[in-house]
């Protein structure tokens, strides 16, 4: 049920913290002096008109009016790219959404997952729902972060989220309900280089040794030694052979390759053992 004498209040919280009809020009102005992306979330069709005539590249819709299908087909008939908060949502209702936005040709959709509190839990975060939209959709993902601190928003681009989005505040001790657990400046500047320096830890996912890695091979890894001095046309047996370090480029890799092959020039003892030494064929 829903309590009216509280509808009055919101409407007054809300109306506090709206930003006049002039500051989105001029925000968006400076933004692009800045070489900020202005982005900012519409809640009615005359917003979406608004952030049209200054040129947003994209439109963010809020968690709330992810049913609200008129609303967010007006918003999608814009052409332009969609980010796409997802809090209090089932998939199914995720996927009825893209419904309607691909409904009127436009697929450039990105999904955030959300947790709508304010401040959410961390044991609620749940940032794997996120790579389920992922898999699920086939689309890009992110992450709308109302938890104190950054270490969700750090999990979810571990795990794949290409747009993060954080409040901000000057201090949290400000009067407002975002307030509390928003980043301050500095705290907010910290998150970011810590996500750059995180996106350079992840690479790009294929195993290999690093340029740096390479002289290690040689002094890490184990290579065949004689144990003790083997004459030419002897026919290597295990117990003549010890597996120590350093290995070179053409030794064996496995005591097994060289088992049972003929020694085609003497072997002294501690010498390595090298394909060029036995006989392969």
């Amino acid at each position: 049920m829903v309590n009216k004498k509280k509808l009055p209040q919101v409407y007054e919280a809300v109306s506090r913290i709206e930003l006049p009809i002039k500051w989105y020009s001029e925000l968006a102005e400076y933004a692009q002096k800045e070489k900020i992306i202005f982005l900012s979330t519409p809640f009615d069709e005359e917003k979406v008109d608004l952030l049209e005539k200054i040129n947003v590249p994209a439109f963010k819709v809020a968690s709330g009016d992810l049913t609200c299908y008129s609303f967010l087909k007006y918003i999608a008939q814009k052409k332009k790219p969609i980010i796409l908060s997802t809090g209090m949502a089932t998939l199914e209702e995720v996927k009825k959404a893209i419904k309607i936005v691909n409904s009127v040709g436009n697929r450039e959709i990105i999904l955030l997952h959300c947790v709508s509190n304010y401040p959410s839990k961390l044991k609620d975060a749940n940032i794997r729902a996120m790579v389920t939209m992922q898999n699920t959709f086939n689309l890009p993902v992110g992450y709308s972060d109302h938890s104190p601190g950054y270490i969700v928003p750090l999990g979810a681009v571990a795990l794949g989220a290409s747009v993060i989005e954080k409040h901000i505040t000057f201090n949290r001790n400000l009067k407002g309900p975002d307030h509390p657990f928003a980043l301050e400046v500095e705290e907010f500047s910290e998150m970011i280089k810590k996500i750059r320096e995180l996106e350079k830890a992840l690479g790009d996912g294929k195993k290999r040794p690093v340029l740096e890695e390479l002289p290690e091979r040689k002094f890490a890894r184990r290579g065949l030694y004689a144990k003790s001095d083997i004459s030419k046309g002897v026919i290597l047996k295990e117990e003549m052979i010890k597996m120590v370090r350093p290995s070179y480029e053409n030794s064996p890799r496995d005591i097994q390759e060289v088992i049972d092959k003929k020694a085609i020039m003497e072997i002294v003892k501690d010498e390595s053992i090298t394909l060029e030494k036995i006989q392969t064929q």
